[in-house]
Formats: C-alpha cells, sequence, structure tokens
C-alpha cells in the first residue's frame, strides 16, 4: 500500500481508501440492493488485509446509522490506532427539527450518537456533510474547534463545498485563530471534472486542502457493466439513475465503450483504469471505493500500482473528449496540468518555486 498525506495535517491516509455508504441498509432508497452486514464486513476485512487505512462514514449511512454500526463491530478486533475513522454530519436524522444541519446543537449531539454507534472514543476526522445556509458559518466553526478541544475529533473538514463557502471558512478561522478543515471529500470522475479540476485547485493550494475523490466510477457507469451497450440498450431505470450524465454527454455510452477498450489494451480492467487515473490527479490525497464483493476490494486496489503515461492518458483524453476550459491565458494547459508541471520542475524540489501555486 501507498500513503499520502491528507493535506495539512500530519496524517497519512492510504492512496486509495473504502466508503460504506450503502452498509446496511439505504438512506432515502437511493437503492434497492444495500451491501449487507455480512458482505460488509468480509469487504472491510479485505480492505484492511490490502493495507487500507482509512474508512470512511457518515451518520446518515446505511439508513441513519447503520453503517457506523458495522465499522465499529469491525474494528473490535483490531488496534484502533491503525484506522483513520471518518463520519460526517449534516443531513436530516430524524422528523426533529434540530435533528440536522450544521447548527451547535446538532453537531455536538450528532457526535456522541456517531461516537456511541462507532464503538470508539474519537473520530480521527469528521466532516460537514454538506454546506449548510441556515447556519451562521462563524456557529459552525465554533461548534467543530470546541469537538477538537474536547478529543471527539483530530480534525474537521467539509464534503462538497464550494470554493467561496471555503475561502470563507479560512478567512474566519485565521480571523479567530481556529482550526481550519485540512480536506474537503469532492465528487470526481471522468464525466465531472469540473470542481477538482476548475473550481477547488487555487482554495486548495493555497491552504493546503486535501482532496478526497468519491463517486469515481461515476455513479456504476464505470464498472464495465456497460462497456458494450449503446444507449438506447439501458433500460428505463438506467436511463432514469444515469439522466444526469447523458443529459450532459449524449455519446457517454460510445465514450465507455472507448475506454473499455484502451483497458483491454492495457490487459487490466475498466475500473482499474479508472482509479488509476483518478490517483494520479496531483490534487487528488485519496480515492474511495465502495463495494460489495471482496474480490473487486482487491482488483481496485491494484490499480495503485498501474502507470499511465503521458501516451495513455492523452488517449484516455481523446476518448473523453471533455477536458476542463483552460484557465491560464495564453496556453493549452488545464491548471491541473500546470500544478503537475511545478510540482515535478527541478526549482521546486531545492525551494525556488514559491509553495502557493496560485502565485503562478
Amino acid at each position: 500500500m501507498k500513503f499520502r498525506k491528507l493535506g495539512k495535517s500530519g496524517m497519512h491516509v492510504s492512496i486509495i481508501s473504502f466508503g460504506t455508504m450503502a452498509y446496511g441498509g439505504a438512506q432515502y432508497k437511493f437503492t434497492e440492493n444495500p451491501v449487507s452486514r455480512q458482505d460488509g464486513l468480509k469487504c472491510l476485512e479485505k480492505a484492511v488485509d490490502l493495507g487500507i487505512n482509512y474508512i470512511d462514514c457518515a451518520d446518515i449511512y446505511g439508513a441513519f446509522g447503520e453503517a457506523e454500526r458495522i465499522i465499529g463491530e469491525f474494528i473490535q478486533e483490531y488496534d484502533r490506532s491503525n484506522f483513520i475513522i471518518s463520519s460526517k454530519v449534516m443531513f436530516p436524522m430524524s422528523k426533529n427539527a434540530n435533528d440536522r444541519g450544521l447548527s451547535k446543537k446538532h453537531i455536538h449531539e450528532s457526535i456522541d450518537k456517531t461516537l456511541k454507534r462507532l464503538k470508539t472514543d474519537y473520530l480521527d476526522l469528521y466532516y460537514c456533510h454538506r454546506y449548510d445556509f441556515a447556519t451562521p458559518l462563524e456557529e459552525t466553526v465554533n461548534a467543530m474547534n470546541d469537538l477538537i478541544e474536547q478529543g471527539k475529533i483530530l480534525h474537521w473538514a467539509t464534503s462538497n463545498w464550494r470554493a467561496v463557502q471555503l475561502e470563507r471558512t479560512f478567512g474566519i478561522t485565521t480571523r479567530l485563530g481556529l482550526r481550519a478543515p485540512v480536506c474537503d471529500q469532492t465528487k470526481y470522475n471522468m464525466f465531472q471534472r469540473y470542481a477538482v479540476e476548475i473550481e477547488l485547485p487555487y482554495t486548495a493550494d493555497y491552504h493546503g486542502l486535501g482532496i478526497v475523490a468519491y463517486r469515481v466510477l461515476a455513479e456504476k457507469l464505470l464498472t464495465g457493466k456497460y462497456n458494450a451497450l449503446n444507449l438506447e440498450d439501458l433500460s428505463v431505470e438506467d436511463k432514469r439513475h444515469f439522466s444526469s450524465y447523458i443529459e450532459k454527454d449524449p455519446l457517454i455510452m460510445e465514450k465507455i465503450r472507448k475506454l473499455s477498450e484502451l483497458a483491454q489494451e492495457l490487459d487490466i480492467s475498466l475500473p482499474q483504469l479508472v482509479y488509476a487515473w483518478t490517483m494520479q490527479i496531483p490534487l487528488v490525497d485519496t480515492v474511495l471505493m465502495s463495494t460489495r464483493n471482496p474480490d473487486r476490494v482487491e482488483e481496485n486496489t491494484q490499480s495503485i500500482d498501474i502507470k499511465l503515461d503521458s501516451e495513455i492518458r492523452e488517449k484516455i483524453e481523446s476518448s473523453l473528449n471533455n477536458r476542463p476550459i483552460p484557465i491560464r491565458r495564453g496556453t493549452t494547459e488545464s491548471y491541473v496540468d500546470f500544478t503537475n508541471f511545478v510540482r515535478q520542475h527541478p526549482l521546486a524540489k531545492v525551494g525556488i518555486f514559491p509553495p502557493d501555486l496560485h502565485d503562478f
């Protein structure tokens, strides 16, 4: 296993990490086939055997807490210090008007319930699951810092926050001398690239914010199941499920087929190609995967050792034909390309290039 530091924190997370969204149940009925407790425990065991140390969860996962209970049961057989355990808070957990959002009341009450379900004394990482427009941001920042002071969490983070929301957060933490979030968990895949490649890089580089990528297989579109299908071959249910992707890119099935052919040329699976591509994005610290099949855990983890050279990456870009619009005047480079260039440049290694890449 390979590890990277998570943002500016001192924590090292496995380059591929494990998510548990559908473990034990399905909140809001987002799937008719959640992962059973037994299958979940088998996958967690396989992940740990392969060296994965970061397990991600949320209070709402598994239909309001069941995923946390499964993880809590699992980690009792291990040394707690070997894991990076995260959970999240924000979404409604009951009909109680205060059992939702990022108010100080809800955050303080939710962490105690989460720790009880996980059977642990602390979280390594606690996410604000979404931005809460109904609560003053300063109240949320103070609440998260309270939990750090109380020893209930080591770090706090955000999930799917916009750059402007993060900048305001860093402004508050700087002004008040408080701890800032260490990472943002962001939806990122070959068909949803804007956040990681356009919106967040300046903020992430300037503040040392880590990026945890999730939904890497694009709602299962890139699992390999749909490699040989055309758009008209999809079931009504699939078309509804993938509607947001299809509406933005009517040629998406053709692109998946091209990616599958490229994976075959490389003698790897499509998911392995996707994970390898994602892990080589400079801003990404770790990539979340989730599955019900232990064999898939092993297959996906093998992508760590797959190196995609510039020629292969250009073939991927040619197949996708959705590269984000360049943001540097007079060049054809995206910000991701440019940051990678700066970090690899010999002058960066001797400290001549400043660490704040936004200055370029």
